[in-house]
């Protein structure tokens, strides 16, 4: 997928399960239009996409197996629908799953939760986003647990949430001044080291 500066949002590529947001499941090759403006970021998860609008909405289409487009359905979407309505910041993809951001420094995830990249506290899918980071939890504490190979255990916002990951790991970087504010989901990392350069 490509945003061009007006706003509109191309794409091309594979579209088995309509993750090019067009309609019909039929690769393109070339780029075809698929949203003709107000698109503000984009991302692309494994055969799904997503587009964060600039009023705040997010929209997705393509797989939904696991519920990654936060519908609160499984079946795929050939073209873009509404999932937020409004108030979002940032978003991500990942393999299987979807966060984002809102405006009020809490963020939401919705998808695969195998190895509990969702940060709920379980590693139950989820087919509707649920909020993983409230507002008042929205800051860093440094509990971290690494292996000598690979960051494997999990990051700690608060006492009652975590994100965990079996060399998947979903992190939020949220201050409660707003300094920074980032989402990168579904990344690996090898060390301690590598993360420190992510931030």
């Amino acid at each position: 997928m490509v945003l061009k500066q007006d706003g509109s949002v191309w794409a091309a590529g594979e579209n088995e399960y309509g993750q090019l947001g067009d309609g019909p499941p039929v690769a393109k090759a070339s780029f075809i239009v698929v949203m003709s403006s107000g698109a503000k970021a984009i991302a692309a998860g494994c055969d799904f996409s997503m587009v964060l609008k600039q009023d705040g909405s997010v929209w997705g289409t393509g797989k939904n197996d696991l519920g990654q487009l936060g519908k609160g359905l499984t079946a795929s979407i050939r073209k873009f629908v509404q999932v937020m309505s409004s108030g979002i910041e940032h978003m991500a993809a990942g393999i299987s799953h979807s966060m984002v951001l809102k405006h009020d420094g809490s963020v939401w995830g919705t998808g695969d939760n195998l190895y509990g990249q969702l940060g709920d506290g379980s590693t139950i899918s989820k087919i509707k986003f649920i909020e993983v980071v409230g507002v008042r939890d929205s800051w860093i504490h440094d509990d971290v647990t690494t292996s000598s190979t690979s960051l494997t255990s999990r990051f700690v916002f608060t006492t009652k949430a975590s994100v965990t990951g079996n060399n998947r790991v979903t992190v939020a970087f949220v201050c409660s001044l707003h300094a920074f504010c980032r989402i990168s989901a579904a990344f690996v990392c090898a060390d301690l080291q590598e993360l420190a350069q992510l931030a």
